[in-house]
């Protein structure tokens, strides 16, 4: 794969430098065409001379993009690096035994959204040539700083076949993980773009398997669980991946609309490994956590009204609900590490201890050290299943992975990044922000 470490927008004659430093404005591309949802970012190197800066907006004016800023602008919260220092987030402790990635080319998908960006880090550390595919629709170059000049950025809508088979060519593993979805606020406000999602798995993985990829790696979710099965409040389940099938009756009653596209992006791998016989592995993501997520995920929401201090603190539901709140460095740890495996695989990564939503509150207030004096409990939001943690036995068995992050400490990584990178007046249009992207 060649290494031309650039950003390419959507029907742009020439490549555009992919260096990142501050200078960042959104481009918003218009018209009718399947771009005109695409929100990219030109990343101009603060260094450059007056006729380059000149030159790179002429190129974005040629790839019928308008500017929305100027160069040299100070950026909102959105622009702000999460590490100022440019480095990134996996440091020699999650070198991990069993990557080997060294000089393999590897295309990410949706690789500059919160998980992807990570996942991007940690395999640029174990010496992949990677490659990231994105619309940017919610996915941001500011995530890719910390890698900016040692990737490949290829800015395109991904159900286009075209732009799907331009970004597959010369690669070696695909993780998938481009997804139209968000928090429980927009997958179940959204159902419409939720299943689209069918449409996207099946032209990237026809993409891959005819550019000769020879492993998929798909992002898939626990919302492919049976229902049934999360319905209580006393019985913890820890599901197992033999629990969500479709060879058996009563396997397949996925959660909502989001869940059974995942269901059915499982089942398209599949057929995929069975008639071309790529190396397929599904991954069933639960309830990862970290930096880079937005408010419209729970644990991020809540330690956003934890920071603004809102009191009363509104909780949606009761705060009784369980997850497997995972924080993201274990996340893409062990997707890597199923990035290796071979075959047909499917299985959970995702911590195998419950936690209800009060008890994740109470490590906010702590980290933060302040408590409301009153709750309001919204009984009346989207909440999702009642209980929801990972059986580990099967990655364990193949990969020894097992998530390393405590929830107090991946909650005190979280809380710090947010309160260091986000501008108090983000803070009063938290309402929109938890039902958008």
């Amino acid at each position: 794969m060649p290494r031309a470490r650039r950003s390419q927008l959507p029907d742009s004659p020439r490549p555009l430098p992919a260096v990142a430093y501050d200078a960042v404005r959104t481009l918003a591309v218009r018209g009718g065409s399947p771009w005109s949802r695409i929100a990219d970012e030109v990343i101009v190197n603060t260094g450059s001379t007056h006729d380059r800066a000149k030159r790179v907006a002429g190129l974005a004016r040629t790839a019928r993009c308008v500017w929305s800023g100027h160069l040299g602008s100070k950026p909102e919260r959105e622009g702000t690096p999460f590490w100022p220092q440019g480095g990134n987030l996996m440091d020699s402790s999650m070198n991990g035994s069993g990557l080997r990635y060294s000089g393999e080319s590897v295309l990410v998908t949706g690789g500059a959204s919160f998980i992807g960006s990570h996942l991007v880090e940690l395999l640029v550390a174990q010496g992949a040539r990677v490659r990231v595919a994105d619309d940017f629709s919610s996915g941001s170059m500011r995530n890719l700083y910390g890698v900016s000049g040692e990737i490949e950025i290829f800015a395109g809508d991904l159900r286009d076949p075209g732009v799907a088979a331009r970004a597959v060519d010369s690669v070696q593993t695909v993780f998938h993980l481009a997804a139209l979805h968000g928090g429980r606020g927009y997958i179940d406000t959204h159902p419409v773009e939720c299943t689209s999602n069918m449409q996207l798995d099946h032209v990237v993985f026809s993409a891959a398997v005819a550019a000769g990829v020879t492993r998929l790696v798909h992002a898939s979710s626990a919302c492919v669980y049976p229902v049934d099965l999360q319905a209580s409040d006393s019985e913890r389940l820890l599901l197992r991946e033999e629990d969500a099938n479709f060879h058996e009756p009563g396997k397949a009653f996925a959660d909502g609309e989001y869940g059974w596209a995942k269901l059915m992006g499982e089942l398209q791998l599949h057929a995929f490994h069975k008639q071309y016989g790529v190396d397929a592995i599904a991954a069933r993501i639960f309830t990862a956590y970290g930096e880079r997520e937005n408010e419209s995920h729970a644990v991020i929401a809540l330690i956003a009204k934890a920071a603004a201090k809102l009191d009363p603190y509104p909780v949606w539901g009761d705060g009784k609900q369980t997850r497997n709140f995972t924080y993201v460095r274990d996340t893409v740890q062990g997707l890597a590490l199923a990035g290796r495996l071979t075959g047909h695989q499917v299985l959970n990564v995702g911590s195998a201890r419950h936690h209800t939503v009060l008890e994740l509150m109470d490590v906010i207030f702590d980290h933060l050290q302040w408590r409301p004096a009153d709750f309001t409990f919204e009984l009346d939001k989207p909440v999702g299943v009642r209980s929801r943690a990972s059986d580990n036995t099967r990655i364990q068995a193949l990969t020894s992975w097992e998530p390393e992050t405590s929830l107090s400490e991946g909650i005190a990584r979280t809380i710090d990044w947010y309160v260091a990178s986000t501008p108090p007046e983000r803070l009063t249009r938290l309402e929109d922000l938890l039902l958008s992207r």
